[in-house]
């Protein structure tokens, strides 16, 4: 996290990650859904019809710090 602190390097096209994603992988969902209507759930999800990141609900700029951090 020091070395890069805003994540901008993708390391999960790296070949010696290749373990590292597929045992990660098994976790995501199948489908993309939105939260919950109502849900106080805190999270970060992508917008593709905007192509912005949206944290709680509220679009978040690319340059924005982490949310929380």
């Amino acid at each position: 996290m020091k070395s890069d602190p805003n994540e901008f390097n993708n390391l999960a096209g790296l070949r010696e990650y290749r373990d590292v994603v597929k045992r990660l992988k098994q976790w995501l969902p199948d489908k993309d859904v939105p939260p919950a209507p109502g849900s106080r759930a805190r999270i970060l999800r992508y917008d593709p019809e905007t192509d912005k990141a949206v944290w709680q609900g509220n679009p978040n700029a690319p340059d924005a710090p982490i949310p929380g951090i």
